[in-house]
């Protein structure tokens, strides 16, 4: 009932999730062992030992708020299953005796499972204290997805005929903990019949409530103070978002009470029944659940255009960044349907269409299935740490950062151009949601030219793409309401320039939630002869928003990119655009001024500042007892070299020529455990520009390696294969009497 129950079943995409879910009834049936309810108290090592191993099997599945919600239910039931406090003072504190008892070998495991798990937790240990959870979550994020308690029905019941993304939204796996009408009658039907069976009466009481506690915890903010003190007070809370996952207590007590429940019914016969029923129950429940509405393998095995063009244009070490959402519809939306109408049922051609925009946009961790490269969190040399979080305060506002470490959630638009370089931002993927077609003419309003004759009056491009132009068409935005505002200035490979008066207000306005009124105007009366450059110069405030170069009689058009935002070009156009920064520094770069500053807010506040230079200084924090300021290495020349001879995931070595000393800047994460060696000569590795590794480098030509040897994995290492000896021994030297009584 557990295994096919609803809970399982949603949590079949969470991998890590589900297998510390999958041994939860071994949890509780070893600790059974481990402390019996009868018998006189005794050493009994072998069930402590497979204990021990289970517990470490679910710390190294990965998903340590199961382990938690997990323990912190077996510490309840282990409480409560000895039934209810007796009234007798004496038989209380007897009680409370043999419960302390109950907690001795479950604490032994504990240890035992934590060493042989070492491992994995000394590294997820270093890496919880720099997490972005490290100083615990904001209470409305620890208790977002709360279970609606008004929706319980589709959480509790099996979904026939439902569809469970409609009744309770996209993330409904977090809600779905249903065990099947017929085990919740036999759940009940055991905890009515609780005085029949007095030998199992506290393990009924101990499952009933160790079940209820789940299903209560699970409601989250909806249980009013109950959870927020809960937060404040008990450690371990304020870590976890998601309180739906504490159905899984219920889950496995619910499954557990409806098999006390069977074993109430008199009848053998009846009880087969049953127990041949309850499968086929589950399995038409389970029709409801997403691995059962399969689409088409093409959904995951197909590149999208957009996949393809990043595959071929970035280096190992180029990062991209997307913008977009999948609020468009794909250019072979019609292709899609004649070809899966006829195969596929509604639901799945939808999927399969949702699948197709998320690849095109390569959402959330889908960079890391083509080797590629994303800035936001997710590989590329960058991790979501607290660090990062200081890092998308250059982008974000401080009331609308990521917690999940992605940027393209949150951006609006595109970011400054100059901290895209320093984050080595080679690419950047948005969609044409927010482009407009007037007149069937394609307008890129991407990157606008923001002009102003007293300080940025003009903005060229000579990036020009073969097209026989009639005409060129702008979109553009000013404040003034009369008058010349500036002109277009086409320039042909001759010298020849036509210029163009651009008005203040045309006959076609539309309202620009954002700055007020946009307008278009279409020049006609373009020269003859290749274009070589086009710009516009501005007599008062002015934004260029897009610019199309326009073929008259065929009503076509190329979009130029007239921007003051940075130096892009576009390198692919479909469902989705790509641009190239041309500007983008390397992964590995040299500095020769670094800016000493007191703190976090500091350096972010010389990082934003657009004076700043990334590509020549850095940013670092005061050491302890060091006075902020200025510290100069040298001089740019233009022999500086820095050649990448390897990039691996644990091991980075450079080339490095320099004329006078620097900095050399890599921006990845630094992070513990790494090192670096000049020459083979340990040298202090220096954290800079919020969460990147710097090394002072003295002038001539060098050898830099960054290894990856961390004290937390070898020493975790160390200590599990000492904890498997011990789980060894115990499992192996088993006392003869002892199993002579079939221990």
């Amino acid at each position: 009932v557990f295994a096919l129950g609803g809970f399982l079943g949603a949590q079949v995409e969470h991998i890590n999730q589900l297998q510390v879910s999958a041994w939860l009834p071994w949890l509780f049936w070893r600790f059974e062992e481990a402390a019996p309810l009868t018998g006189a108290p005794r050493a009994r090592r072998r069930p402590i030992a497979l204990l021990g191993g289970v517990i470490a099997l679910m710390l190294l599945a990965g998903h340590t708020q199961s382990v938690y919600i997990a323990m912190f239910g077996l510490g309840v039931y282990a409480l409560l299953r000895r039934g209810l406090p007796p009234r007798d003072r004496r038989a209380l504190v007897a009680r409370a005796l043999a419960v302390g008892r109950d907690f001795l070998p479950l604490l032994a495991a504990i240890g035992l499972a934590a060493l042989v798990s070492a491992a994995q937790l000394w590294p997820t240990a270093e890496l919880a204290r720099r997490s972005i959870r490290s100083g615990g979550l904001d209470y409305f994020d620890a208790v977002a997805f709360s279970l609606n308690p008004f929706r319980l029905y589709y959480t509790l019941l099996p979904p026939y005929g439902v569809d469970l993304e409609q009744a309770l939204g996209q993330a409904f796996s977090e809600f779905v903990a249903y065990i099947g009408l017929i085990p919740l009658f036999l759940a009940a039907l055991a905890v009515v019949a609780l005085r029949r069976g007095r030998r199992r009466s506290g393990r009924v009481w101990g499952l009933a409530l160790t079940g209820a506690m789940g299903l209560g915890l699970a409601f989250g903010v909806f249980t009013g103070p109950v959870y927020f003190l809960l937060y404040r007070l008990v450690p371990g809370f304020n870590l976890f978002r998601v309180p739906a996952r504490w159905l899984l207590l219920y889950a496995f007590a619910a499954a557990m009470l409806a098999a006390l429940g069977l074993e109430q019914l008199p009848r053998p016969r009846l009880r087969l029944l049953l127990l041949a029923l309850i499968p086929a129950e589950l399995f038409f429940a389970a029709q409801g659940l997403r691995y059962n509405r399969p689409t088409a393998p093409e959904a995951y095995t197909s590149l999208r255009p957009s996949i393809v063009q990043l595959l071929a244009d970035q280096s190992p070490t180029d990062r991209f960044l997307s913008l977009s959402g999948i609020v468009y519809d794909p250019g072979d939306l019609r292709e899609i349907h004649d070809i899966f109408d006829s195969q596929l049922p509604p639901r799945a051609v939808y999927d399969y269409v949702v699948a197709v925009k998320e690849k095109e946009v390569l959402f959330f961790n889908l960079p890391m299935v083509y080797g590629l490269n994303a800035v936001d969190g997710y590989d590329g040399g960058l991790l979501p740490l607290k660090r990062f979080i200081d890092l998308q305060r250059l982008f974000l506002p401080e009331d609308n950062l990521s917690l999940d470490g992605r940027l393209r959630e949150k951006l609006a638009r595109v970011p400054d151009a100059r901290l895209l370089s320093l984050l080595g931002v080679r690419h950047i993927i948005t969609d044409k949601v927010f482009d407009v077609w007037l007149d069937d003419i394609f307008y890129d309003l991407q990157f606008p030219a923001r002009l102003n004759p007293d300080d940025r009056p003009e903005v060229w491009t000579t990036d020009i793409p073969p097209f026989p132009a009639t005409a060129i068409g702008l979109v553009y935005h000013t404040p003034q309401r009369a008058g010349r505002v500036g002109q277009v200035v086409v320039r042909t490979a001759s010298g020849a320039e036509t210029r163009f008066d651009l008005p203040a207000v045309t006959s076609r306005p539309w309202r620009n939630a954002e700055s007020g009124l946009d307008y278009n105007a279409v020049f006609d009366g373009l020269p003859a002869g290749p274009i070589a450059a086009v710009g516009v110069v501005a007599d008062a405030p002015l934004t260029v928003r897009g610019v199309s170069l326009i073929h008259a009689p065929s009503r076509t058009s190329r979009s130029l990119l007239l921007t003051t935002e940075g130096h892009f070009r576009v390198v692919h156009g479909g469902d989705v655009k790509i641009y190239e920064n041309l500007d983008v520094l390397p992964r590995a770069f040299v500095v020769h001024r670094a800016e000493v500053v007191p703190d976090v807010e500091t350096a972010i506040a010389r990082l934003k500042d657009p004076a700043f230079d990334v590509a020549g200084g850095l940013v670092r924090l005061a050491r302890p007892g060091e006075s902020p300021g200025v510290v100069r290495r040298g001089q740019p020349h233009p022999d500086d070299r820095v050649t990448i001879a390897r990039y691996a995931p644990e091991r980075i070595d450079l080339d490095v020529t320099l004329a006078s000393p620097g900095w050399l800047l890599l921006t990845d994460t630094c992070y513990p455990g790494w090192r670096v060696t000049v020459d083979g000569t340990p040298a202090p590795l220096i954290e800079a520009d919020l969460m990147f590794r710097a090394v002072e480098v003295p002038a001539g030509t060098h050898r830099l390696t960054f290894a990856y040897r961390p004290l937390s994995v070898f020493g975790g290492a160390a200590l599990s294969l000492l904890g498997v000896a011990g789980l060894a021994i115990l499992l192996g030297g088993q006392p003869r009497q002892q199993m002579a009584n079939g221990d």
